[in-house]
This record gives C-alpha cells, structure tokens and sequence, in this order.
C-alpha cells in the first residue's frame, strides 16, 4: 500500500514538474511575441533625389561608344528602362510621345546592330571645337526583323552628348535611309517559304515537314 502511495505521489510530481515548464515556455513566447522588431537601417549610401550621378567605372556611359551601345542593345520593349537612362530629358519626351521610331511596332523588332569607331564624327558646333569633342554623331547600320525574316534595313543617325556628370547620353535620333526587305504575300510561294523557314528557327520539325514537298523528302 505504501508504495503504491509513493508511486502516486512521484507521478504527481511529474506532472507539476511538466506543467511548471509548459507554463515557462508559453511566458517566454509570449514576452518575444512583445519585443518590438528592430526598424531598419535607413542606407545612408542612397543618393538622395536631385543630385548628380557619379559615374562608376564599369558604366558603360563613361564612354560615347559604350552609350552608344548600349542605347542600340536596349530598343526593346522589355528594357524602356534601361533605354530611357541612356536618354537626354529632352529625348525621353519624344519616347514617351510616341516610341516606335526607338523600339519598332509590333511585329517588327530591332534583330541586330553594326557600327565602328570610326562611324563616331564629332559634332559641328557654331563656337571653336572642343577637345576632346563633347557631342558625336553617329552612323549606324540596324536589321529589323517579324518572327525571324528580315522586314527593313536602316541606317540611322544618333547624336550623343556628355553631360556635366561625366556620362554619355543619347540626345537625337533620325532615320537617314531604309530599304525593305520583305516580300509581299501576293507573290507566288513566298508564303509557303515564309512558313518554312519560320518552323526552321523555331525548331519545330512538325510544322517544317508540313511544308516541304515530296521530292524533296527522296534526297
């Protein structure tokens, strides 16, 4: 019989012991519950609104080339960002007016880009000449293209101008000749081709095969 008592009495114990330390956990949960959370840091390297951008060393701005450049690899819907901070203020006006003459319409996308350095020709200005020149005018040849096939040849003439920052920027662009490229769909077998050759750069041998005839498939 005593023992029976003892052994009641130690599992009672456990159970205080058990519900003193529940009770533990569910006050140190709730006293972390109340700690307020740290604000965050306020980044004191954010350049506040207004003041000049400092040119990095990878900028490609830093050069009129390397503006150039990339004011030709950024006509594109997807980067009107990117395209627009290698644009003057002036120039991103005339984008938001109306911007096909930068990215194309639709259906008709820029494929691909050429010009040298020496396609770069300082700016005539009324006053004596700068060195080096603060503003360039450049040639440069561009391929436009709907789903593959070459649609138009361009060849455009971009200004560029350095600003007080240190950084090249876009400040014109003007169309000085275009060539057409693309076959109408009166003409017999072109749009049979033109299907073809679609499936090809997709990579869709079903769609290609559908389209060739069959003395071709004897070779």
């Amino acid at each position: 019989m005593k023992k029976l008592q003892r052994n009641a009495s130690r599992v009672r114990l456990r159970l205080a012991l058990c519900l003193v330390c529940t009770a533990l956990l569910a006050a140190g949960r709730s006293a972390l519950a109340q700690v307020p959370e740290e604000s965050p840091t306020p980044d004191t390297g954010l350049v506040p609104e207004g003041q000049e951008e400092t040119p990095a060393a990878e900028d490609p701005r830093r050069t009129a080339g390397g503006a150039l450049r990339l004011f030709m690899a950024s006509r594109h819907y997807q980067t009107i960002r990117q395209l627009q901070g290698v644009m003057t203020e002036r120039l991103q006006a005339r984008f938001d007016h109306d911007s096909a003459p930068f990215n194309g319409k639709r259906g008709n996308r820029l494929a691909a880009f050429d010009f040298a350095e020496k396609d770069l020709k300082p700016a005539r200005t009324a006053g004596k000449p700068t060195t080096p020149p603060s503003s360039y005018i450049a040639s440069v040849r561009s391929l436009w293209e709907e789903q593959g096939e070459a649609t138009e040849r361009r060849t455009e003439a971009i200004t560029l101008v350095l600003l007080d920052s240190g950084l090249w920027r876009v400040a014109d662009l003007a169309i000085r000749a275009t060539e057409k490229l693309r076959f109408n769909d009166a003409v017999n077998g072109v749009t049979a081709l033109r299907m073809v050759l679609r499936a090809w750069i997709r990579g869709d041998v079903a769609a290609g095969r559908s389209g060739l005839g069959p003395a071709l498939f004897k070779k």
